[in-house]
C-alpha cells in the first residue's frame, strides 16, 4: 500500500481530479505505521527524510506546496 501511494503522487498531474487524497495510517504503537511511513518515503529519498508533526504552520504549508506532485508523508 504505502510503495503504491507514495508512486501515486505523479500521476494526479494527469489524473484530471480535483484533488489528491490523503491517508491516515493510525493503530496501537509498534504495529507498523512508522515503517510504512519509511518505505512510502523511500521512494523519494532516505527512509527518514520524511517530516514530523513539530514544524510551524507556515513551514508544514510551504513543505506540502514543495511536494505538490509527490507524497508528503508527516510522521509523530
Amino acid at each position: 500500500f504505502a510503495q503504491l501511494a507514495a508512486l501515486a503522487g505523479p500521476v494526479l498531474y494527469w489524473a484530471d481530479l480535483p484533488e489528491g487524497a490523503v491517508f491516515h495510517l493510525a493503530g496501537k504503537s509498534s504495529t507498523g505505521k512508522t515503517t510504512t511511513a519509511r518505505v512510502a518515503a523511500s521512494f523519494d529519498g532516505p527512509p527518514d527524510s520524511h517530516a514530523n508533526w513539530h514544524q510551524s504552520d507556515r513551514r508544514t504549508g510551504e513543505n506540502a506546496a514543495i511536494r505538490c506532485d509527490r507524497a508528503y508523508i508527516l510522521n509523530a
